[in-house]
C-alpha cells in the first residue's frame, strides 16, 4: 500500500484591530470551525506509541475504513472489526449494557467547545470506566512523522475507575486521568496524542496515512 504525506489545510486567524475608543468584534466567520469529515472506504491511518516511561515502542496501529452508512463507520483497527460514531469516535460493546462511545471528538469543533462523557469498556475480565471533561484549547500547528498540520489541540481531564473482575475479590483502583489529543481536519483524525492515567503513560503520533479522493 502506497501512504502519501498530505499538505496542512491553511487557516488564517483574524485578530481584530483595538484603539483606544474602539475594539472591532471577531465574528465566529473568523475562527476556524471543522464539520465531522466525510469518511471513505480504504482510508488508512497508521499510528504508533511510545512509552514515556521506557521510551520503547508500545504499539503500531493501523486503521482502515471499511464501510460507511449514517449511522456507523465500519473500521478494521489491527485487522479486527471495530465500528465508530458518525463523529468518528470508536463505540465498544460492554456487557449487559448499550454499546459505550469513546467521545475524543465532538463536532462541530472549534476553540473553546466544551464537553463531558462517560465510557465504559472491558480490559481482559475487568471493567473500566472513565469520566472525562473535554476541552478545545486552541488551534496551532503540530509536526508528527506524517507532516506538518493544522490541529485543534483537545485536553482531558477526569477519572478512571477499573471495578477489577466480576466475582472475584478484587480492590477497585481509582486514578486521575489527564489526555491531549490533535486532531487535523486535512488527516480526517488524529495527528497526535499524549496519553496518562498515572499507570502507563504514552505518547502517540500518526507515522502515515493514505486518503480516498
Amino acid at each position: 500500500m502506497q501512504f502519501s504525506r498530505w499538505p496542512a489545510m491553511q487557516y488564517f486567524l483574524l485578530i481584530p484591530l483595538a484603539t483606544v475608543a474602539l475594539q472591532l468584534p471577531v465574528f465566529a466567520a473568523d475562527l476556524p470551525r471543522a464539520e465531522a469529515p466525510v469518511m471513505k472506504v480504504g482510508d488508512t491511518w497508521r499510528t504508533e506509541s511510545i512509552s514515556t516511561k521506557t521510551g520503547l515502542k508500545e504499539e503500531d496501529i493501523t486503521r482502515t475504513i471499511t464501510g460507511v452508512s449514517p449511522s456507523q463507520i465500519e473500521v478494521s483497527v489491527n485487522n479486527r472489526p471495530m465500528t465508530m460514531t458518525p463523529d468518528t469516535n470508536l463505540s465498544f460493546k460492554v456487557p449487559n449494557a448499550p454499546p459505550s462511545e469513546r467521545k475524543y471528538l465532538s463536532f462541530p469543533m472549534e476553540v473553546g467547545k466544551k464537553w463531558s462523557f462517560k465510557h465504559s469498556f472491558v480490559s481482559g475480565s475487568a471493567t473500566v470506566n472513565w469520566e472525562l471533561d473535554a476541552e478545545v484549547v486552541s488551534y496551532e500547528k503540530v509536526r508528527v512523522a506524517a507532516g506538518e498540520f493544522d490541529a485543534f489541540r483537545i485536553e482531558y481531564k477526569g477519572a478512571f475507575l477499573n471495578e477489577g473482575i466480576p466475582g472475584v475479590a478484587r480492590t477497585r483502583v481509582s486514578r486521575t486521568m489527564r489526555v491531549t489529543n490533535w486532531y487535523a481536519p486535512a488527516v480526517r483524525g488524529m495527528v497526535k496524542g499524549q496519553f496518562d492515567d498515572g499507570y502507563n503513560p504514552r505518547d502517540y503520533q500518526l507515522m502515515e496515512f493514505q486518503l480516498q479522493q
